[in-house]
């Protein structure tokens, strides 16, 4: 089976059993719908993407100017 597709996409078939990854599978039949496990496989991977290269994702920057908080998670000063 192939499938034609541009330089910036992956393709990628998997066929996992449940002998061979008991957890991993496990965890992917629960999604009755395939795009539902494909995005779960995306997740994962990703997870352990980063646990393995000890990558921090970056938190979200705040919008606007000031936040709502009003100043509670600003950085601590010695005054």
């Amino acid at each position: 089976m192939t499938r034609c597709t541009d330089e910036s996409e992956l393709v990628i078939y998997v066929a996992i059993d449940q002998d061979s990854a008991p957890l991993l599978h496990a965890d992917l039949v629960r999604f009755r719908k395939g795009p539902k496990r494909v995005q779960r496989l995306r997740m994962l991977a990703l997870q352990g993407l980063i646990f393995e290269t000890g990558a921090q994702p970056k938190p979200p920057r705040p919008q606007g100017g000031t936040s709502a908080a009003g100043g509670v998670f600003s950085e601590p000063t010695d005054d």
